[in-house]
Order: C-alpha cells, then sequence, then structure tokens
C-alpha cells in the first residue's frame, strides 16, 4: 500500500496548535530538526479555524487545554467537515495522560495518534508516521461527529461520574479475552475499555478499527488490562 505522505515528509505542511509559547517552540524546533520545514502555527483552535480555511494542511498537532476553543472541539470541527480541510485530516494531539477525562472523546474523534507530555524527538517521529499510514476510508460521515461532547469542564464531571462503582475486576467478559496484539479490525467489545482511574475509553459494543487498536496500543500503560473481551475471538 501507498503512502504518499510518508513518501514526501519534507513536503509535509503541519499545523501546530498550543498556547503555550514554550511548548509551542519546544515542539517546532524538534519538528524542524527532523527535517520538517512547513511548520504553521496557532495559539488556539479559534485561529487554527482561520488557517485552516485559507492553507492546505496535511497534519495537525493540537494541544487540549486552549482559550477560546480547546483542541477536541477544534478537531470536531475538523471532522464534521466544517474547516476549508478533508474531514480526514491526520491529527495528533498532545496531551498529558494525567488529563485522562479526555482521551475517550479524543478516540470518539478518531483521532490518530496521542503526543505525550515530555516527548522525544524519536517518539514524535513515529507518532507522525504512524497517523499518516493510517487509512482514511475509515473515516466516518461528519454527521457522525456532531454530538461529541468537547467541554472540558462537561468531561471531567462526567469522567468522575462515570468512574464511581466502576472496577476493572468485577466485569465479567462475555468471551475469552484476548491479548492486546491480537486485536483485530471489525471485532466488537463485549466490555467496555476503560483507565487505571476508571474513565471510559470505548463502550461495550464498539466495533475495533485500524485507528482504535492503535489507539488501544498507544494508552497501554493507563490500562489497568493488556486483555479484552471481544466477539467474535479470531
Amino acid at each position: 500500500m501507498d503512502y504518499p505522505l510518508i513518501e514526501s515528509l519534507e513536503e509535509l505542511k503541519i499545523l501546530l496548535v498550543d498556547d503555550d509559547s514554550f511548548m509551542q517552540k519546544l515542539l517546532e524546533t524538534v519538528l524542524v530538526d527532523l527535517g520538517f520545514k512547513q511548520i504553521v502555527k496557532a495559539e488556539d483552535g479559534q485561529q487554527a479555524l482561520g488557517i485552516l480555511k485559507n492553507n492546505h494542511i496535511d497534519l495537525l498537532l493540537t494541544d487540549i487545554q486552549m482559550p477560546n476553543m480547546n483542541g477536541l472541539e477544534l478537531l470536531r470541527q475538523v471532522r464534521c467537515g466544517n474547516t476549508g480541510v478533508s474531514n480526514n485530516l491526520r491529527s495528533i494531539i498532545i496531551t498529558s495522560f494525567s488529563n485522562l477525562d479526555t482521551l475517550g472523546t479524543a478516540i470518539a474523534l478518531d483521532v490518530n495518534g496521542f503526543l505525550d507530555k515530555p516527548f522525544k524527538p524519536v517518539t514524535v517521529i513515529k507518532k507522525i508516521l504512524l497517523a499518516l499510514s493510517e487509512d482514511e476510508q475509515s473515516q466516518r460521515p461528519g454527521s457522525d461527529y456532531e454530538d461529541i461532547v468537547t467541554d472540558l469542564k462537561s468531561l471531567a464531571v462526567s469522567s468522575v461520574a462515570e468512574t464511581v462503582g466502576v472496577s476493572g475486576s468485577d466485569t465479567v467478559a462475555a468471551a475469552r479475552p484476548i491479548s492486546a496484539h491480537m486485536l483485530q479490525p471489525g471485532m466488537k467489545l463485549v466490555d467496555e475499555v476503560r483507565t487505571d482511574n476508571g474513565t471510559l475509553l470505548l463502550p461495550e459494543g464498539f466495533v475495533l478499527t485500524r485507528q482504535s487498536i492503535h489507539r488501544i496500543h498507544e494508552l497501554s500503560d493507563v490500562l489497568p488490562t493488556q486483555e479484552f473481551g471481544v466477539d467474535p475471538v479470531w
């Protein structure tokens, strides 16, 4: 399979969105050192929308917590087709895995990767290559994203509510669990996937895609188990 974006990395146009000037400069320096030459910067999601509507962008790198418009809402706008770019735009969320309440929403928005702070150059290039290699055809229509909640305060409240009474050890799988490396697209989860603190990442009945399997591997450090109940077990 050909991946034209990977074959022309030097020509890749990256939109970097972060309101923290130090973090933005740090990541920009890493990208330049890695050989990327076309980097456009924005300080928040609202400014990023204006750039997207007037420029060709190949990859979005965005922080989550920003004024005016947070990174999740920016990604939702992209996925809904409300910007000048394809709703298939490869997108990576810059985050800290200590903020677990936002991860499930990012997955629901079909994010193409998480860049955990602090990051190393080798990690950055790996995340970018993985994001660029993901299949566009697995993207859903824009209408599927319209009702996804991206307000950070609401997400924090719902995360606390979901955690009450949740214990991974109390969940009984309806099918024999399989390890993460055996997951395949098309398998259906028979149990919810939650983080160590009980935050919901993927609901019961979710049909796995290649992208969601990649996200499970990326988030392995915050998951209480590396075995998942699926139907059918292939």
